[in-house]
C-alpha cells in the first residue's frame, strides 16, 4: 500500500487531522494476515507522524511487537518504555484471555502526549463542538482505528493508565455494561501497575450507604450515573471496583469464569444474566453483600 495515496484522505478533527479510516478500509480491501494487519499499522504509523508534525513539542513514532507508538520519550527512555507498554499490554491480555479481542486490523495505537494541554487538544476532537472536555488522565477512542491516548505526568502513573485504556480497548467489541467495563480497567491498573485499591474506611462506607438506594443503583446499572458530576460519578468507579472484587474473592471465580462473565455479560441487563448463569447470583445480591439491606 502506497502512502501517497492515502495523504488526500485526511481531515479536520478538532485540533488534529485524522484519517478517514472508512476510505481506508476499502483501499487496503480483503488481504489476508500478515499482509492485513502490515497495511494497517502502516496506515496508523503514517496519521501519527502526521500528528507528530502537528505538537507543541517534540514527539517520535516507532514501533514495536503489538503497538503503533507516538512519544516525546527518546533514547534508552524509548526503550525501557517500549518495553515496559508491551509487557503490560501481555498482562491485559493474559487475564482477559479468550475475551479479548481476537482479530485485530494492525497494531493497537498509542497516543502519548508531553503534557495535558496537548492531550485535552486532540480528544477535545471526540466531543461535541463547544461542550466542555471532563479532566481525564487517559482516554480509549473506538471511533475509526481503536487507540489509546494519555500523556506524560510527573506522578509516573502512565503505565497505570495505559492498562486501563487498553483493557477497554481490547473489550471494545463486546456488550459488557458500563460499570463492568470500568471494573475491568480498574482492575488492570492494580493487576499491571501495582495501584492500591480504595481503602474503605469507615467514613467512605457510609457516604457509600448514604448515596446507593434502588433508584441510584438503577442509574448506576445503566451506565448513567457515570455522567452524573459529584458523588455519583467518584463511588461509581469505587462501587464497581468493589463489585468485581467480591466476584473474584466472595464467589471465588476462576480465570475460565472471568473470562465466560467478560465475553457474555450485556449492558442491555447490567450483566444480570451472565452473573446467574455463571455464579448463581445477581448484581442485587452483590449490592446487598456490600451495602446490607436496602
Amino acid at each position: 500500500m502506497e502512502h501517497n495515496g492515502l495523504l488526500k484522505y485526511f481531515h479536520d478533527l478538532g485540533n488534529s487531522q485524522m484519517l478517514d479510516w472508512d476510505r481506508v478500509a476499502t483501499i487496503i480491501g480483503d488481504q489476508d494476515g500478515a499482509d492485513l494487519s502490515q497495511s494497517w499499522s502502516q496506515a496508523a504509523g503514517l496519521w501519527m507522524v502526521k500528528l507528530a508534525d502537528e505538537q507543541e513539542e517534540a514527539v517520535d513514532v516507532f514501533e514495536t511487537k503489538n503497538l503503533v507508538v507516538m512519544s516525546p520519550t527518546v533514547g534508552e527512555n524509548r526503550d525501557r518504555l517500549a518495553k515496559n507498554l508491551e509487557k503490560a499490554l501481555e498482562a491485559v491480555i493474559g487475564y482477559l484471555g479468550s475475551a479479548a479481542e481476537s482479530v485485530r486490523y494492525g497494531k493497537m495505537g498509542v497516543l502519548i502526549f508531553a503534557n495535558p494541554h496537548c492531550y485535552n487538544n486532540y480528544i477535545a476532537g471526540f466531543y461535541p463542538e463547544g461542550s466542555v472536555v471532563p479532566m481525564s488522565g487517559g482516554m480509549c477512542i473506538t471511533e475509526g482505528y481503536v487507540h489509546v491516548a494519555l500523556y506524560e505526568d510527573e506522578w509516573g502513573d502512565l503505565l497505570s493508565v495505559f492498562s486501563h485504556e487498553a483493557s477497554h480497548a481490547y473489550v471494545s467489541h463486546l456488550t459488557l455494561p458500563a460499570w463492568m467495563d470500568e471494573a475491568i480497567a480498574m482492575r488492570m491498573e492494580t493487576l499491571v501497575a501495582g495501584r492500591e485499591e480504595y481503602q474503605l474506611d469507615r467514613e467512605l462506607f457510609e457516604r457509600h450507604q448514604a448515596l446507593w438506594n434502588w433508584e441510584n443503583l438503577e442509574r448506576f446499572k445503566s451506565g448513567e450515573s457515570w455522567s452524573i458530576a459529584g458523588d455519583l460519578f467518584e463511588l461509581s468507579y469505587q462501587l464497581a471496583e468493589i463489585l468485581w472484587k467480591k466476584i473474584e474473592t466472595n464467589l471465588d471465580a476462576q480465570a475460565f469464569e472471568i473470562q465466560e462473565l467478560i465475553k457474555t455479560a450485556s449492558w442491555q441487563d447490567a450483566g444480570e444474566k451472565a452473573l446467574q448463569e455463571i455464579f448463581g447470583v445477581g448484581l442485587d445480591d452483590l449490592f446487598r453483600s456490600f451495602l446490607g439491606e436496602l
